[in-house]
Parts: C-alpha cells; sequence; structure tokens
C-alpha cells in the first residue's frame, strides 16, 4: 500500500487462496503497513472446485504465514456449476480451518445469495459471523459512513458491510471493494482472538461399559478412533467428533492436520482396552456431520 493511503485504511483484507491449489502471488506485500488484517479464500475458484477438505488445506497453507490475529474468511459466491446452498460445504471448511489455526472465520457473501438459499441459516446458528456484499449503487464511489443494516437474512445485522465493489481512493489507481466494520479496536480484537488456545486433556473411557476413567496427563489435539466400521477424528479443543466419509477423505484430513502441525494420536496407544474402537463416542463431544 502506499504510504498516503495506510493513515486512513483501519483495516486490509486481501485474498490469498483460492480452489484446491489457486495462491495469490504477492498477497502479504498487500497487508504490509496496514493496522488491521484479514486473508481470504474464494470457494471453488472455477476449474479448481474441490472438497472443502482440500480447499481447507490450501487455505490454511497459506494463512498460517499471515498475521497471528489476521481476520479469516471464507469467500461464498462462485456459482458455476455449484450449488450456493450446499451448507455443509461451509461448514465443513469453516470447522476445519478453526480447528487448525484457533480462530473462528467470518462467511462473506452476497444479499441475493442468502435470500436464494435459505440453508444458508445453519451458518449463522453455527455462530460464525457474516461479512455482508450489498451496493446501494455501482456508480464509483469514495469512503462513506452508512448505519448498521438491519435486515440482513438471518443473521439480522453484518460484523462487515461490503458497500461498493468500484470504491475510489486518492493514491490508488484502481476500483477497490470498500467495507465498514461495525466496532471499534476492542470488537475487532473480539472478533480475530484466538478460539483455541492449545492442547486439551480428554477425559478417557477405559471399559467397554464407557465409564469415565480421569484425565490424560499427556495432551493431544486430535484423536483417531473407530465406531464400528467408521473411522473418526475428534477434535479435543473444539469437543467434536466427525466420521471418515471415505478413505480419501480421511487421507486428506490427516495430511491437513499434519502441515497444520496437530499433536495426533490413535485412540488405542492412550487407553486400557488397547483397542481403537469407542463404543460411546459422545466422549469426544458434539458429532460433526
Amino acid at each position: 500500500w502506499p504510504r498516503a493511503i495506510v493513515p486512513h485504511v483501519d483495516f486490509t483484507i486481501t485474498k490469498a487462496t483460492g480452489g484446491t491449489s489457486l495462491v495469490i502471488d504477492g498477497w502479504k506485500s498487500m497487508l504490509a503497513g496496514a493496522k488491521r488484517t484479514g486473508v481470504y479464500h474464494y470457494a471453488r475458484e472455477r476449474g479448481r472446485a474441490g472438497t472443502p477438505v482440500a480447499e481447507a488445506a490450501n487455505f490454511i497453507r497459506q494463512a498460517a504465514l499471515a498475521p497471528s490475529d489476521a481476520l479469516l474468511v471464507l469467500d461464498w459466491e462462485e456459482a458455476s456449476g455449484n450449488n450456493l446452498g450446499d451448507a455443509d460445504w461451509v461448514l465443513e471448511w469453516m470447522r476445519l480451518v478453526e480447528a487448525a489455526l484457533g480462530r473462528r472465520p467470518v462467511f462473506y457473501t452476497y444479499r441475493a445469495t442468502l435470500l436464494a438459499h435459505p440453508s444458508l441459516r445453519r451458518v449463522q446458528q453455527a455462530g460464525y459471523p457474516l461479512w455482508y456484499a450489498r451496493y446501494p449503487y455501482s456508480a464509483p464511489v469514495g469512503w462513506k459512513s452508512y448505519a448498521q443494516p438491519t435486515d440482513v437474512p438471518y443473521w439480522g445485522r453484518p460484523a462487515i458491510w461490503q458497500y461498493s465493489s468500484a470504491g475510489g481512493v486518492p493514491g490508488w489507481p484502481g476500483a477497490l471493494d470498500l467495507n465498514i466494520f461495525y466496532g471499534g479496536a476492542a470488537q475487532w480484537a473480539a472478533l480475530t482472538a484466538a478460539r483455541v488456545t492449545g492442547k486439551t486433556a480428554v477425559a478417557a473411557t477405559t471399559t467397554q461399559h464407557d465409564t469415565r476413567g480421569g484425565v490424560f496427563g499427556d495432551m493431544y489435539t486430535h484423536i483417531i478412533f473407530q465406531v464400528g466400521n467408521a473411522i473418526c477424528i475428534a477434535n479435543v479443543a473444539a469437543g467434536t467428533w466427525r466420521r471418515m466419509p471415505n478413505t480419501q477423505t480421511f487421507k486428506e484430513t490427516i495430511t491437513m492436520l499434519q502441515r497444520a502441525k496437530a499433536n495426533m494420536v490413535e485412540w488405542r496407544h492412550i487407553n486400557t482396552s488397547k483397542s481403537n474402537t469407542v463404543v460411546n463416542p459422545a466422549v469426544f463431544g458434539v458429532e460433526v456431520k
């Protein structure tokens, strides 16, 4: 950013990744000198669309290089050949990123997308903040101050409003997306604060009757176990667990967690029965489907 612009910008959010493999050259330079920062992933980039696991892995590798308090964002708008009402895809990506980076991502989309797809209400119900795109007019515009919208579908009020895609800022030659964050420094810090503060001990089931047998001295972020024939992974810090739908998803998830330096362990190594089978997986928390 030119030095003349930086004093007038409170936060800068830039695209870092898209789809399964796109990485934006020089994205880190776009954050240089910014007071507050954020990075976003463009979901299902045309020609590079993939599973939420594969796309989360692409984003996590880059977002780990951003400032530790950078806002993390999923940009949900690519309609070409995609179902924009696929809340399962969105929630899987959000949970994977939150588990790996320890901060709750923000969901970005347009008003029209929300109105057309009521299933996206589930993203709001899961507690993810909204970055809302709706442009009052299409003509070029500069800095504006707008009251916080109160009629946003499902969320009511957005955390951030993108009010122009044709913004003109002195000292910058092209158009910019202009945004308002509704809050001060403390609210921004809360939005970007770490939700997972470190490795967490897990209560153990020590018998086939699932009696809780205390807390392990060793600390783990993720535990791999079986329920019937299904391989599952528990996110200890988040208090959730998930059945892997197939071997490929399991391999992709393990690869992503390894890159995020997760401390994983198989259940058989830390319980008295020496078995990977868990009869009552509720000991790990809520199942994510």
